[in-house]
């Protein structure tokens, strides 16, 4: 009897402690349902996997059967736009992993197609970013051939646009088309004279030597040489090989003329001298044949009653006329003479000349027996 009381005061507890302990096992057997969602992309969404909670992670799919155009798989994030999670992936939850798509970056790279010269380098378009711009070609040739652009199709004529906006990872072929004769036309950029005639560049020929300008003339300037542009002002080297058919324009720098004044000095005049910016500064007359009694000459001026002389190389700003500068501190030279035989007879008296004065008269009305007077010598031989 006492038995039996023990077992049913028992039976509540046993009956308590299986509650507990199954109520325990199911708490610890949650299951969480993962889900994808391709994000915009393409092709079917992967099935949705199961997580026991006491079980192994989920190995998350690899997206090998999904797509988005310009874009690569780049794994799965908890919400559009997160960051990717790592797989295997542990849930704490139901929960929804979406796409992630990560622009795709394309490879240019370039060939030839037989021409010469150093390939140009890969380059590199993002998808939806800048459009590239494809190398122009300098520096690559072909005998007989002008490069005309790019294809993407080995042997094709017609060239991609640049910039170049890549929709994969490709190879661009040079296009080489038969060169045809290049004119260079010449315009005289408000200058006056004949124009020169066309000339004609056959490629693989010899250079051409441009027209130099000579008969062509503009006021107040002077011939610089061609430029492309019509305002430019670098020129062009004179031996041209063009790769196509170009104008090219008269380059005018101003022009500055110097003329000379003797400012009361007696002599020709020296030419006046043009000065061309930009060149090298002309040399000034040294001012030989010209005189004024009582000075000496001293240099160019630009004002008459200047005395500061401006040197001997001068580059000037504007037409200018320059002003002999004549000096008071004269320099004189004592002359005297001597008769050279041995009789007895008076010499001349000597004379004082002054640089820059009259030249002096030299006495001539010397004799001497039996001799006839054959003027005067600097020795007694």
């Amino acid at each position: 009897m006492k038995i039996h009381l023990l077992k049913l005061a028992l039976l509540p507890a046993a009956l308590l402690f299986i509650f507990y302990a199954c109520r325990k096992e199911q708490e610890a057997e949650k299951t969480y349902v993962v889900t994808y969602e391709i994000n915009e992309g393409t092709g079917t969404p992967p099935s949705p996997q199961s997580y026991q909670t006491n079980g192994d992670p989920v190995k998350l799919n690899n997206g090998s059967s999904l797509s988005k155009t310009g874009f690569t798989f780049g794994g799965w994030a908890e919400k559009a736009g997160g960051t990717a999670r790592s797989s295997p992936y542990t849930p704490t939850d139901h929960i929804t992993l979406y796409a992630i798509w990560n622009p795709a970056i394309y490879t240019v790279a370039y060939n030839l197609s037989g021409g010469m010269g150093e390939a140009p380098m890969p380059q590199y378009y993002t998808y939806g970013g800048t459009p590239i711009a494809l190398n122009d070609g300098e520096g690559l040739s072909k005998e007989g051939f002008a490069f005309g652009g790019w294809t993407d199709s080995s042997g094709d004529k017609s060239p991609v646009p640049t910039p170049y906006t890549a929709t994969k990872s490709l190879t661009l072929y040079a296009i080489w088309n038969a060169a045809s004769p290049c004119t260079i036309t010449y315009n005289i950029n408000g200058g006056t004279g004949e124009t020169p005639v066309p000339q004609n560049y056959q490629y693989g020929g010899k250079p051409i030597a441009l027209n130099t300008g000579i008969g062509l003339t503009k006021t107040g300037s002077a011939f610089g040489g061609w430029a492309t542009t019509a305002d430019g002002n670098t020129p062009v080297n004179n031996l041209r090989t063009p790769t196509e058919s170009l104008t090219l324009y008269a380059i005018w720098l101003p022009a500055y003329v110097v003329s000379y004044n003797l400012n009361g000095g007696t002599g020709i005049p020296p030419p006046p001298q043009t000065y061309v910016q930009g060149r090298e500064a002309i040399s000034l007359s040294d001012g030989t044949g010209l005189t004024k009694t009582g000075f000496i000459f001293a240099g160019w001026a630009i004002a008459a009653d200047s005395h500061t002389p401006i040197g001997s190389l001068y580059a000037p700003t504007e037409d200018v006329t320059l002003y002999a500068i004549w000096s008071s501190n004269a320099v004189t030279y004592f002359v005297s003479f001597n008769l050279n035989f041995a009789e007895s007879g008076t010499p001349p008296a000597g004379q004082i000349y002054t640089v820059g004065g009259q030249a002096l008269a030299l006495p001539v009305n010397i004799t001497r027996p039996g001799y006839a007077f054959g003027g005067w010598a600097t020795t007694a031989t």
